[in-house]
């Protein structure tokens, strides 16, 4: 970022200031831990304090909350059989997890 630019952020209302790469990162941190992070999470997501940080919070909240539903669907999906094991198996090793 060019000193014009760092002094332009300065000049916003705290509102409407970005947020910079490292603080996405720790936000990041934060939101993943269990009991603390969640609260965190439903906080930053409805506070009115920093607009970029707000809309953040919503995006991974919002993440966390489609992962939960295809997880529920593929529960159901096992416990109702239409489909089994094995090609529940072949599904989950078709997927890039490279971790």
């Amino acid at each position: 970022m060019t000193t014009y630019e760092k002094a332009e952020a300065r000049r916003l209302p705290k509102k409407y200031r970005p947020l910079g790469a490292w603080r996405y990162f720790w936000l990041n941190f934060l939101y993943v831990l269990p009991v603390i992070g969640q609260i965190c999470l439903i906080v930053h997501a409805i506070s009115e304090r920093n607009i970029n940080r707000r809309s953040y919070a919503r995006c991974f909240l919002l993440a966390i909350i489609i992962g939960l539903v295809l997880v529920g669907v593929l529960a159901l999906l096992l416990k109702l059989g239409v489909i089994d094991a094995a090609m529940f198996e072949e599904i989950t090793n078709q997927l890039p997890l490279d971790i």
